[in-house]
């Protein structure tokens, strides 16, 4: 009994090394996942910004027509054109950074999914071994 459990011991360090570890991932994952709530908070809130913009631009562009005759049709439907554009841009901007996000999340949690799964095949091969061991033992009795 004492050397079974002797040869286990360094099988059960390796075994509590890893489950620490993935104890450590998972608190990085959780502080990844409270990152990327915070980034889709102020993608959010840059969303909205940029809407007010955009209407106090609209409303800009509807003060110059009154109070300007000077300006024409086309030259007003150019400036609100390019304010569009910039606002399209940075729009785009936040919806790829969002998806780069979500794309790093994923790939955490397939790591966290291999550590998982690291940490199940090393708990088999203790018990294997552990199995290997008594059925030895029994039969060099």
């Amino acid at each position: 009994k004492m050397s079974l459990k002797a040869a286990c011991a360094p099988l059960q360090a390796k075994i509590d090394a890893l489950i620490l570890s993935l104890d450590a991932e998972r608190a990085t994952s959780a502080g990844l996942r409270f990152e990327l709530n915070a980034t889709q908070i102020r993608a959010q809130q840059a969303s909205t910004l940029l809407l007010s913009q955009l209407e106090a631009s609209h409303a800009s562009h509807e003060r110059l027509a009154r109070q300007s005759e000077r300006y024409s049709v086309e030259q007003l439907q150019h400036c609100k054109e390019q304010s569009l554009a910039a606002v399209e841009r940075q729009q785009q901007t936040i919806e790829r950074e969002l998806h780069q996000e979500r794309q790093r999340q994923r790939q955490e949690a397939r790591e966290d999914d291999r550590s998982v799964q690291h940490r199940q095949l090393m708990q088999l091969m203790l018990m294997l071994a552990t199995q290997n061991s008594g059925a030895r033992a029994s039969a060099a009795r």
